[in-house]
């Protein structure tokens, strides 16, 4: 919603809880876009995996996979929990189960096994069918993970292009 006058949230009263984001005028296009993305992300998460107030959120990775709730989740900026259990599309090979776990929508401590770090968060990236379940009580108690959210998933995407041209 954009209104005009800063006394507009007011006059709405207990419809405000109807809008995403209320945007006051004056306002700069670049902010406004920003705000856009992030209610966009917040939308399709809550879409994707139900309501929020029904405690964890949970989804399917052929709904909803672990690149988009990444975007979604750094867009939104949440700290949270993730708990992925996966495998690649089509593969015989038994599920394995991840942690990832996010401050303001940065991944920084991921586990799967014994393993830890950014290898773990590409290991996920390739797994399209599972499932997942988000924590918002959940908070890292380490940073194993170098890379910044969206470098991540760029160099996830890249080793996932490589392996498919591989194939």
């Amino acid at each position: 919603m954009i209104a005009s006058r800063a006394d507009a949230v007011d006059r709405l009263g207990p419809h405000v809880a109807l809008f995403e984001e209320i945007v006051q005028k004056p306002f700069f296009a670049t902010d406004l876009r920003e705000r856009i993305k992030r209610a966009l992300g917040r939308t399709s998460l809550r879409r994707a995996t139900g309501s929020p107030d029904a405690g964890p959120l949970r989804g399917r990775l052929e709904d909803l996979s672990v690149v988009d709730l990444l975007q979604a989740l750094d867009l939104s900026r949440k700290s949270c929990g993730v708990a992925v259990t996966g495998r690649p599309l089509g593969a015989t090979a038994p599920p394995q189960s991840a942690l990832l776990l996010l401050v303001d929508g940065q991944v920084k401590d991921a586990q799967l096994g014994e393993a830890t770090g950014d290898e773990v968060v590409y290991t996920a990236l390739g797994w399209g069918e599972g499932e997942f379940s988000i924590d918002f009580n959940r908070r890292p108690d380490a940073t194993t993970v170098k890379n910044s959210t969206q470098g991540l998933l760029m160099e996830g995407l890249r080793r996932l292009d490589e392996t498919n041209f591989r194939r």
